[in-house]
């Protein structure tokens, strides 16, 4: 492989994050009037975004000149539904970019732990190698397998085109035997080996990523590494022959690539509609791709070659718009905050029909992990509000009995302005369950101090350096229980003590 492939292996992905809130609870709502807006989770996202149209779309109107008040109003109705097209298909759109970046039905691995010279990918765990590639099905089913894990945490998380999870492999009973799975490509209806699992995604093109729990102490790093030496994704044919493709292993990360990005103007929905061509929608989808069809999105549908109108006009509009629409509607789907905490909608990576959730996740964390397997509760902000700051001492304090409720491991990570590893002395990122020398209080809570300046030797076992700056924490709580899912235990707060 060149040194250009080899780049393109891993890509500075959000994914990597997997999500950026924590479980809340949320009631449906009913279906808005307009079904091309799917059914968000819960009324106050669905008012949101009935304002953010309503704003928008008179301001567009607003700019046509020339021509009568009804064909103001229609082609105001032609801007929304043509919006509302935008926010279906922005996830569509950068997860097949994304995937795109990587080797064709190859597994790529990390044999090390990010660190403060990883720059590939923003906000990385320090908890776990990551593997990562793209599964193309179109020429037939994948098989993947896993190796058993001898008790460390490891998972393979497929994500469809539709930024859904798809599945996940090599972790529960999985992880005691290693796992063999067969993915295979919608409608397919050829013979499967027996007794293997059976996949059966959404779309063809499918985006995997792999987590396996590792330590500092490069020998565990080396012994995760070997771990994952024994996990192969081959095609099914060349499976039935006895072939095992292993992955790809690389000792570092690559250099940052450019970061993806959807297209823009008239350019996006021709683009969706190829992809929509590739991998058509789901049948719950069906209303809303009818509502897209009156404005001449669609699958197969290049709006670019539209002649100039009001038709077009309103399109190029809701592209250029597009993304300002998701951005306005990022805080309206975090269903509250615990304290200064965010918190995670119930339905991540298992949208349905809440395409309003979809694309802000992937504006925000593509990639996401379910509630079940991971949850990402993280601040810049104190208790009080203030933004967090290095130049100040900090107090994160578990009560006894109050540390993150998970079954294999949690972690109190710390990021730079640019949600990057900060460069310190100890080559300290992240604080958990699995930190040395960590000294617990008198009354078996635990205190980690987070802060620029050195506490001193009494106290550095319980220290988290932080930037003489803004940064940020992030919390990384792995299979998370019932109470964290609920929002029933809640992250401690973060007190400036001085």
């Amino acid at each position: 492989m060149s040194g250009a492939a080899t780049r393109r292996a891993m890509v500075a992905a959000l994914a990597a994050t997997a999500a950026l809130w924590p479980a809340g609870t949320q009631a449906r709502p009913a279906a808005p009037a307009s079904c091309a807006a799917g059914r968000p989770a819960s009324a106050a996202v669905a008012q949101r975004l009935r304002d953010v149209l309503a704003t928008r779309r008179a301001r567009f109107e607003h700019t046509l000149d020339g021509v009568t008040p009804a064909s103001r109003r229609a082609a105001g109705a032609q801007y929304a539904t043509a919006v509302e097209a935008y926010v279906y298909g922005f996830p569509i759109i950068m997860v097949r970019r994304t995937i795109a970046r990587f080797p064709r039905n190859l597994m790529v691995s990390i044999s090390r732990l990010a660190g403060a010279s990883t720059r590939s990918i923003v906000a990385p765990n320090h908890d776990t190698l990551y593997s990562i590639g793209q599964l193309d099905l179109t020429a037939g089913p994948i098989v993947i397998q896993t190796a058993p894990t001898g008790g460390r945490y490891s998972v393979l998380q497929l994500t469809d085109g539709f930024t859904n999870a798809a599945a996940y492999l090599g972790d529960g009973a999985a992880a005691a035997t290693g796992e063999t799975a067969v993915v295979v490509p919608p409608g397919y209806a050829g013979d499967l080996p027996a007794e293997v699992r059976v996949i059966r995604p959404a779309t063809r093109l499918l985006w995997l990523l792999g987590r396996t729990l590792a330590t500092a102490d490069p020998a565990d790093q080396a012994a995760a590494t070997a771990l994952l030496r024994g996990y192969s994704v081959t095609p099914l044919a060349d499976w039935l022959a006895g072939a095992r493709n292993a992955p790809l292993t690389l000792a570092d990360f690559p250099a940052a690539q450019d970061p993806v990005v959807a297209p823009t103007g008239l350019a996006f929905f021709d683009e969706l509609g190829a992809d929509l061509g590739a991998d058509p929608p789901p049948a719950p989808d069906a209303c809303a791709i009818r509502a897209f069809a009156t404005v001449g999105i669609g699958a197969g549908r290049t709006p670019s070659t539209l002649p100039t109108g009001t038709t077009a006009t309103a399109l190029r509009a809701a592209a250029a718009d597009g993304r300002a629409v998701i951005d306005a509607l990022v805080g309206a789907v975090a269903p509250g905050r615990h304290g200064a905490w965010t918190r995670t909608p119930t339905d991540i990576a298992r949208f349905g029909t809440d395409y309003v959730g979809r694309a802000v996740v992937a504006r925000v964390g593509l990639g996401a992990n379910t509630v079940d397997k991971a949850l990402y509760p993280n601040t810049r902000t104190d208790d009080r509000g203030r933004a967090l700051n290095g130049a100040h001492v900090y107090r994160v304090h578990f009560a006894p009995g109050q540390l993150p409720p998970v079954r294999p491991f949690w972690s109190l990570t710390l990021y730079d302005r640019n949600v990057l590893f900060y460069d310190n002395p100890l080559d300290r990122y992240a604080i958990g369950d699995r930190t040395q020398g960590l000294r617990r209080d008198a009354d078996g809570g635990l205190t980690i101090l987070v802060s620029h300046a050195d506490p001193g030797a009494a106290r550095r076992s319980n220290w988290l350096p932080a930037p003489s700056g803004p940064f940020s924490l992030y919390l990384r709580l792995y299979e998370p229980a019932a109470a964290a899912r609920s929002g029933a235990w809640r992250p401690p707060d973060v007190v400036r003590v001085r």
